[in-house]
């Protein structure tokens, strides 16, 4: 079976679209802190996991972070 290099990029870039979709739904609803409730730390927390922190040190930041905000106010 040939396949044209047009026919190619449309697989590819579906297959992209498809595990972009997928990876968004999954992350969507997280709660990451497991605190009951999807808020902004929730976001923070997935953004600092994704750029290569563990969940833990990305849990001590945020939380840290937090409590210092909320003292402040």
């Amino acid at each position: 079976m040939k396949i044209t290099e047009s026919q190619l990029r449309h697989l590819i870039n579906e297959e992209i679209k498809l595990a972009m979709k997928n990876n968004l739904i999954q992350e969507k609803d997280k709660d990451q802190d497991e605190d009951g409730d999807n808020d902004f730390d929730d976001v923070r927390i997935a953004r600092y996991i994704k750029s290569g922190k563990s969940k833990e040190d990305a849990l001590k930041i945020v939380k840290k972070k937090s409590m210092g905000k909320n003292e402040s106010t």
